[in-house]
């Protein structure tokens, strides 16, 4: 087994010995897992272990890996990738489809698309999230810069490292609606291909004084549950091969994904007597709708025609009334045609309606099930964002003097045939109606809110009824607005992380 560290090789491998006992262990090697220890490791001092499910399968961000078609079937039709992974049952139409994991080190740090969005200031301000998080996260942190502040600091020492200046970008704009370049923590690079930001990139730079403290990653790795005494934690239970092996540790951080951290918790709830049922409410995902178009390129103005060679992504920031960030991407087709794809991503409002259940009675460990269904808050939003994508269909008809014509959405959301409908633009040849589609629940794959902070965490990320047991990534959002997690993932990786080394 490998043995990856932060400040060792390129690939840093250093052992094949899994260690029996450690200060703090890890659970799960995504975006979360790994903003968490390479933050600790940076502070050095504690003895950690990042355990991986997965494998370790390369650390390139598979846009650098692959070529966009291949990208594009690996996100639309998941089992191609070997990699995917789906560790739960449902009851209802949502989290099936897109929705899974990815069982690998990296997680789905090597799959996401880089936006770069805070939380939005109406969200945090709501109520949901504790004060002190909320001036952590916007205005000042440890004597400091915020931590928003310091991921985009952090992000922009690492797009520095790419050769060569980014061409500026400009918006783009039809009738009232301005777009501007979406924030992204991308770079190009020399062949065509671009890739993202992931924190593996903080195990890569050795020449770092910074990052020099070891932080290993195992792989093969599957956590079964964690280890109580006193609802107490002391270490966990890890399926290696055919062999369950314990790894003591007082510590223990889930950031295994939203519903595997679900798992994790109840299993440790129950085990201290803390759990009256198996089952953890407030999960949510995003409510989606979108369209698609294509264009001849003669017949749009020069600045579309422009956008789309450059393959550009631009958004609307959300407001408090629609709860969606607005994105709108141009590109070119194999042959030539302009495709134009815009979608609404907005909040799922936090209610009983979703929840992550599991069977005591059955195997071990306890088999999941997700629970999702849409409540009048989410039917409401469907209908706000069906609305205003009808009224920049408009705008776009009238700009490019096409005639208009009515967006017609199903009556249902979530498009069965999602992956039919996003693919249909890239064969096209010339113009085509617009075709709407919408993301049935779990496909946006930004599930959360299962374990708050403020109510289920206390301020340090710990399970107020478990001694020494931590969330991170998006299970611990008290309320998730409507930006891409990543950025408020690796914020609060870093604050947990302080909290952590400060104990």
């Amino acid at each position: 087994m490998a043995v990856v560290s932060l400040g060792g090789h390129e690939h840093g491998w250093l052992s094949d010995d899994l260690p029996g006992e450690a200060d703090v262990v890890i659970v799960g090697s995504g975006m979360a897992g790994l903003a968490v220890a390479a933050e600790i490791g940076r502070r050095g001092g504690l003895h950690v272990l990042v355990l991986e499910s997965g494998p370790d399968a390369g650390h390139e961000h598979t846009r650098l890996v692959f070529d966009e078609e291949t990208v594009l079937r690996m996100w639309l039709e998941p089992y191609s990738d070997a990699f995917f992974w789906r560790p739960y049952h449902t009851s209802g139409p949502g989290y099936l489809g897109l929705s899974g994991l990815r069982r690998r080190v990296g997680g789905r740090s090597l799959y996401w698309g880089g936006v770069m969005l805070p939380i939005e200031g109406w969200a945090l301000r709501g109520g949901e999230w504790p004060e002190s998080v909320v001036a952590d996260l916007v205005r000042e942190w440890d004597g400091g810069a915020s931590l928003y502040a310091r991921v985009s600091a952090e992000v922009a020492a690492w797009a520095a490292e790419a050769s060569g200046a980014r061409p500026a970008e400009n918006g783009i704009t039809f009738g009232d609606y301005a777009f501007t370049p979406a924030p992204r923590a991308a770079r190009p690079v020399s062949d065509g291909r671009w890739k993202v930001y992931t924190p593996l990139s903080r195990w890569k730079r050795s020449s770092d004084r910074a990052d020099r403290a070891s932080v290993p990653i195992f792989p093969g790795c599957h956590v079964l549950g964690v280890s109580l005494r006193a609802a107490s934690v002391t270490g966990v239970q890890v399926l290696r091969g055919s062999d369950v092996v314990e790894i003591r540790a007082p510590r223990v951080v889930l950031a295994a994904g939203t519903i595997e951290n679900s798992r994790l918790a109840l299993q440790a709830l129950a085990g201290c007597g803390a759990l009256h049922q198996p089952r953890l409410c407030g999960l949510v995902d995003k409510i989606a709708h979108g369209f698609t178009a294509t264009f001849n390129r003669a017949e749009v103005p020069t600045v579309v025609a422009d956008a789309a060679r450059n393959g550009r992504l631009y958004y609307l920031a959300a407001t408090e009334q629609l709860r969606s960030n607005h994105f709108l991407q141009l590109y070119l087709n194999e042959y030539g045609t302009i495709v134009l794809d815009t979608w609404m991503m907005g909040e799922q409002v936090s209610c009983e309606a979703g929840q992550v259940c599991c069977d005591p009675a059955r195997e071990w460990p306890w088999r999941t099930r997700v629970i999702a269904s849409l409540s009048p808050a989410d039917l409401k939003l469907c209908t706000l964002q069906r609305a205003e994508l009808a009224r920049l269909w408009d705008h776009i008809s009238d700009a490019l003097g096409i005639g208009r014509s009515p967006l017609r959405f199903r009556d249902e959301y979530g498009s069965p045939d999602l992956r039919d409908r996003l693919l249909a633009p890239r064969s096209a040849h010339g113009r085509t109606a617009a075709q709407t589609y919408s993301f049935p629940l779990g496909s946006e794959q930004h599930e959360a809110g299962t374990t708050p902070l403020g109510t289920m965490l206390d301020l340090t990320h710990q399970f107020r009824q478990v001694a020494g047991l931590f969330a991170a990534g998006p299970s611990s959002f008290a309320r998730t607005g409507a930006a891409n997690p990543s950025m408020t993932i690796l914020a609060l990786g870093m604050r947990l992380a302080a909290a952590l080394s400060a104990s």
